[in-house]
């Protein structure tokens, strides 16, 4: 119906056909019910369409009735989009194919990403990588263009819509015949005649009309679907034109290069592909490492296109665009051509593309050196840190990792846990975040997993560094059981551990090598190493392949001291600078006390008069009968009639009464006065030296948790855990932190659960000791915490659903830093999380 309304913009024959759409709603209505409206419009639908030729040219472009339950509220929705549809004025200036096709295509993407089909298809390619594939793709006037996955025909519509090359031949082929009857309205729309449309399966059964087109294609412009998994083994007898390349497929977890090569196949002896791929293409190993390879060693691959630093892909899979050519320019030939998309340089990448330069996001990599890096097809794998490290690896300057050190790996079988003490079993959550902390601290032995079940080959006795394979940083960590009570350890997985080796001449000092870890010429080698989108991660051989200089021993000894230095003079420069920044914020926090007493000084006295003339408003309506009185009645109740707020277009608006009104003014003068009490002790947070006192951290907050049982029964689990560290407080304060956290949750979290469901969550203060400072996290397992820190400090910024003053994480803030003290926001996928920062005196 919407397809029938926008070509009836400009075709007398589907205006036609819409008046009779309309006519039928207006007049079938009363005499034989909404089912046959619906019947007679299919019925006037099929027989137009007939006429026009799409029954013979596309047998699955009709309305089957067998595909609708006429239910009254299906029935009701299409009344109402046709309704709907004849409201809207399209006018003359908007009557352009371009702009009319355009709105149909987003209206199609709002429909699809509403639906949430689980197809494997990716209805909408994303609009930034069409935009690129249309800056890059060079069409010529008479070009044969496949999309053997064209789906609603959103991709080549983003290319093709603005060219007006009436002999450009557009093929598409699709197994969903729902979204080739959207793609054929898309392209009517945009009035280009020259499309033909199959309905098949270009992986498995291709519809045998289109077998005639094999190997004819001069461009191929698709978004493949990603990561399908294969169902059967493909071998010679299935694909003989792959075995002729010598690919030799086998069997494949996955068809991502079974498709990719099925599209090389297509193309003619001088065609070009500009195929979407998931970014795991361009690293992933066995079998599909094995095609990669032939694919680059037939020097099929003219360039790749990554959206790996693109930060608007959030999610685990990000795509990449493969450029085939099987006629290379001769200055492409033997080399690939790498490019990075970045935030905001979509247009820069355009342009370097066309230049074929080097630049910041852009690199021409020959594929010798390309199979010298194991056919890794990365952006990030061919920084020219590489090349400066084989120099030192030639100038017997540096070495590779694997030369100097013993490997010891990760238990490979998951431990069972035991009650019983046993050797501390070591994750990356126990590494540390930065090169101040060098050596494992195992004070707060409780903060270590224990088991019993190891294997002995794992267990590590000697001084070893430990690293995580997995996430943003290594976290070097040295173990050193000459420093603890901790003898031995073992590795859980995505760690390992590197000890030098000693049967070598020229050994390498242990602190020296962990320095090195921080070093930036060998952190880029490591992320250039790393694969993955969202958790990166790089293997053991990777790593062991990285380079660092080894000077003489003595030299090593001297670097260490000469390293430790600057870093105690940063840490020193560090704490001035939070000093400074703690007495700005003091400071600040005076100026805005004077103003907000003020304020409130002035304002409250006029408060309580307010209050008091409501109740004096309200005894008079009561004694006259107005206190249920609806005001605008009659208005309220012909705009909730109307066809707008039927089909959703307009929120409804409530029947209010007097008695409503003036509640709500009470609640709201209410919430303005405890607003102003909220901002009164958030300003007024202004504390001396003799305001605190020693306080034992978990025992206060045990106090506040009976506390709260005593007036209100919790019908939560309330978990406190942990060490009991001494910290100097200002108490009051303090508890009125915990009570707002507590609050909140109630308040928000756990609002939306009934009692017997609350039963199933929680609130939980993790209270740690560490060197010079306490930790406290706090979370909860409610409703997700959706604010960032920056938005919950600042006062009067709060959720949608909230009532509160929106000052309690102000008050918050205030508290900490008059601590001081820090606290962060942990991002979860469910709940809340804060972790307060406190340092110890002295």
């Amino acid at each position: 119906m919407i397809f029938t309304r926008l070509k009836a913009i400009n075709s007398s024959m589907y205006n036609k056909l819409w008046s009779k759409i309309e006519e039928n709603t207006k007049n079938i209505y009363f005499e034989r019910g909404r089912s046959g409206i619906l019947n007679h419009m299919i019925d006037d639908i099929n027989h137009y369409y007939r006429e026009l030729g799409y029954g013979e040219t596309y047998p699955y472009f009709q309305l089957n009735r067998s595909r609708f339950n006429f239910k009254p509220q299906t029935e009701h929705i299409i009344l109402e989009i046709i309704r709907f549809l004849e409201s809207v004025p399209f006018e003359v200036e908007y009557d352009h194919p371009r702009i009319i096709a355009e709105f149909f295509y987003r209206v199609v993407q709002k429909i699809f990403n509403f639906k949430r089909r689980s197809n494997y298809l990716d209805y909408n390619t994303d609009e930034n990588v069409s935009k690129i594939i249309s800056g890059i793709t060079n069409l010529k006037y008479d070009d044969k263009i496949l999309d053997p996955f064209i789906g609603t025909g959103g991709l080549l519509f983003e290319i093709v819509s603005n060219l007006d090359y009436s002999n450009t031949h557009i093929i598409g082929q699709d197994i969903n015949p729902e979204l080739l009857d959207i793609c054929n309205m898309l392209f009517e729309l945009l009035e280009k005649k020259n499309l033909e449309l199959y309905l098949g399966d270009s992986i498995d059964r291709p519809n045998y009309q289109f077998e005639e087109y094999h190997g004819s294609f001069d461009k191929i412009i698709t978004h493949i679907p990603y990561n399908l998994k294969a169902h059967k083994l493909y071998g010679a007898d299935y694909y003989p034109n792959y075995y002729n390349r010598n690919y030799g497929i086998g069997y494949l977890k996955n068809m991502n290069f079974l498709i990719v090569l099925n599209i090389i196949e297509m193309l003619n002896h001088n065609g070009q592909a500009y195929i979407v791929v998931p970014n795991n293409m361009l690293y992933s190993g066995g079998k599909d490492k094995e095609i990669r390879k032939n694919i680059v060693n037939d020097d099929l691959i003219e360039a790749i296109i990554e959206f790996s630093d693109y930060s608007i892909y959030k999610s685990s899979v990000k795509p990449s665009i493969i450029v085939i050519n099987n006629k290379k320019e001769y200055y492409k030939k033997n080399k690939i051509y790498l490019l990075n998309v970045q935030d905001d340089n979509l247009e820069e990448v355009i342009k370097t593309y066309k230049k074929y330069v080097e630049t910041d996001i852009s690199r021409v990599i020959s594929i010798d050196t390309i199979a010298s890096r194991d056919y890794n097809l990365n952006f990030s794998h061919y920084d020219s840190i590489y090349d400066e490290v084989q120099l030192t690896l030639v100038q017997k300057i540096g070495v590779t990792l694997h030369s100097i050190v013993h490997v010891v790996k990760p238990m490979m079988r998951k431990p069972v846990k035991s009650d019983l003490l046993g050797i501390p079993y070591i994750k990356q959550s126990n590494l540390n975040r930065d090169s101040k902390d060098v050596f494992m601290d195992f004070k707060n032995i409780d903060d270590y997993e224990h088991i019993q079940d190891y294997e002995q080959t794992k267990i590590i006795t000697k001084k070893a560094i430990i690293v995580a394979l997995q996430g943003k940083d290594l976290k070097p960590t040295i173990f050193d059981p000459q420093r603890s009570n901790v003898k031995e350890i073992v590795l859980a997985s995505n760690c390992l551990a590197l000890i030098p080796r000693e049967d070598i001449e020229d050994s390498v000092d242990i602190e020296y090598l962990y320095y090195q870890l921080y070093n930036p010429r060998v952190l880029r080698q490591i992320d250039g190493y790393k694969r993955g989108t969202i958790i990166k991660r790089i293997t053991y051989g990777d790593l062991l392949s990285v380079v660092i200089t080894k000077p003489e021993y003595e030299k090593q000894l001297q670097l260490v001291k000469d390293q430790e230095e600057p870093l105690k003079e940063l840490e020193k420069y560090r704490k001035l600078y939070e000093e400074v920044s703690i007495k700005a914020e003091v400071e600040k926090i005076k100026a805005e006390n004077k103003v907000v007493n003020m304020l409130i000084h002035n304002v409250s006295k006029h408060i309580s008069v307010i209050g008091h003339d409501i109740q004096v408003v309200t005894k008079v309506l009561e004694e006259h009968n107005l206190i249920d009185f609806i005001y605008g009645k009659e208005e309220i109740e012909k705009h909730n009639s109307s066809p707008e707020v039927r089909n959703g277009l307009t929120n409804k608006r409530e029947l209010v009464s007097v008695k409503e009104v003036l509640q709500r003014t009470q609640d709201r003068l209410d919430l303005i006065e405890r607003t102003f009490k909220d901002t009164q002790k958030t300003v007024n947070l202004d504390l001396e030296s003799e305001d605190y006192e020693e306080v034992n951290v978990k025992e206060l907050i045990e106090g506040i948790k009976q506390d709260r049982d005593l007036s209100k029964p919790v019908n939560y689990d309330f978990i406190i855990k942990g060490d009991d560290p001494v910290l100097n407080i200002n108490s009051q304060s303090f508890i009125a932190m915990i009570h707002l956290l507590i609050d909140n949750a109630e308040e928000h979290a756990f609002s939306k659960f009934s009692n017997s469901e609350i039963n199933n969550y929680f609130i939980m203060f993790n209270i740690k000791k560490r060197k010079g400072k306490v930790i406290i996290e706090y979370s909860n397992n409610g409703t997700k915490f959706e604010m960032e820190k920056e938005d919950f400090i600042l006062a009067g910024r709060k959720s949608n659903d909230s009532n509160g003053s929106g000052l309690g994480g102000a008050y918050l803030n205030r508290v900490v830093l008059s601590h001081r003290g820090t606290f962060d926001i942990i991002n979860s996928d469910s709940g809340t999380k804060f972790i307060f920062t406190f340092r110890i005196k002295g």
